[in-house]
């Protein structure tokens, strides 16, 4: 992925999801919990200077996972205006934007990516959280050794180290207004390292009052997309990505779309005839695969992938019963069928699952 607006790293992370992305980012991660209270986040991105503007109003529901940004950039003689939403982070919709086919969610990455780096700069401005924002208050920051990693599920970004942020944070009731001007350096393999990066974001956050989508909301002239990993054949290799494929099939209202989620990602139905536990794999000498175990106390599964430095964690898991669930298909007794986009076959080598040593995110 590569956005024009900066000089900054946004990478596609199209196989890992953030977390994975991040693992190993240790103090240059920022915990932005404390603003996350904000639900409505306005934003121009600009470069001293320049001509290029990016604004971008975005709305989120952090209960239902459900999003929407409206779009107003100008990058060049291009000018980009619309809207581009998520419902219940499963279902991407567009409308009235220029969407290059096979990178639909990299115009949600760029909103995205760009607000989680506020978030981590407002972070370091004031890290105890924007109740310490007593009166306006003038930033002035540099940091010599420690950058900055920030990311979504299908994109990261990098500020290196050093930078310095100066400018303005302001506070009155359940609104901040920011005014910074980022400079620093880049990690971008597609151009050369430290690139430099200087940038101006601009607006405020603040607290939403209603949901992002009522549920009769039709989508008569929206796209809308399934995202999640997307498998594509090219000769005899396969891809796996992660992004965002056309779904004509969920037209209608955002209610007729969350009734399809809820039926598409059931966890299908207890069958106490069935027993998954175990190891499977494409082929038992392989060194890696899938170790199902029981998890809860509903009779559900977590299905685990593992290699050779551990397994996923399963309470990080989307728990199954496999058995009506449509991300699998029980051929036999040890015979699964794994995905939804494409099906991977997976034989049980044994019903011994020995210790589950989680891989630390």
């Amino acid at each position: 992925m590569n956005v024009p607006w900066v000089a900054l790293l946004v990478s596609g992370l199209l196989i890992a999801a953030a977390s994975d992305a991040l693992a190993q980012c240790d103090k240059e991660c920022d915990d932005v919990t404390a603003w996350t209270r904000f639900t409505v986040i306005d934003l121009t991105l600009t470069s001293p200077g320049g001509k290029d503007v990016q604004k971008w109003k975005a709305e989120f529901d952090h209960s239902s996972n459900d999003l929407l940004v409206d779009v107003d950039t100008k990058l060049g003689n291009e000018v980009n205006r619309g809207s581009i939403g998520m419902i219940e982070g499963r279902t991407m919709i567009a409308k009235g934007l220029k969407l290059s086919r096979g990178y639909e969610i990299d115009a949600l990455d760029a909103p995205i990516l760009s607000m989680r780096l506020l978030l981590a700069l407002l972070n370091r401005a004031a890290p105890g959280g924007p109740e310490t924002l007593k009166e306006r208050r003038n930033i002035d920051l540099s940091e010599p050794r420690i950058g900055i990693q920030f990311a979504t599920p299908s994109a990261e970004g990098h500020i290196t180290a050093p930078w310095r942020v100066v400018g303005t944070i302001s506070r009155s009731g359940e609104v901040v207004k920011y005014d910074l001007h980022l400079t620093g350096g880049t990690r971008d393999p597609l151009a050369r390292a430290g690139a430099p990066i200087d940038m101006v974001f601009s607006g405020q956050l603040a607290v939403g009052k209603g949901p992002v989508f009522q549920d009769n909301m039709s989508l008569a002239g929206w796209q809308v997309y399934g995202v999640g990993p997307q498998v594509t054949k090219h000769g005899g290799s396969t891809t796996l990505d992660y992004g965002a494929k056309e779904d004509s099939g969920k037209q209608g209202t955002v209610s007729d779309v969350r009734a399809a989620l809820k039926e598409e990602f059931s966890p299908g139905k207890l069958d106490a005839t069935k027993d998954f536990t175990g190891s499977w794999k494409e082929k038992c000498d392989q060194n890696f695969g899938l170790k199902i175990i029981h998890y809860g106390n509903e009779g559900k599964y977590a299905v685990l992938f593992c290699g050779p430095g551990g397994c996923d964690d399963p309470a990080r898991e989307r728990l199954t019963f496999i058995t009506g669930d449509k991300a699998y298909e029980v051929v036999g007794d040890d015979v699964l069928l794994s995905g939804r986009s494409e099906k991977q076959r997976y034989i049980r080598c044994s019903r011994e699952v020995g210790e589950i040593q989680p891989v630390q995110r």
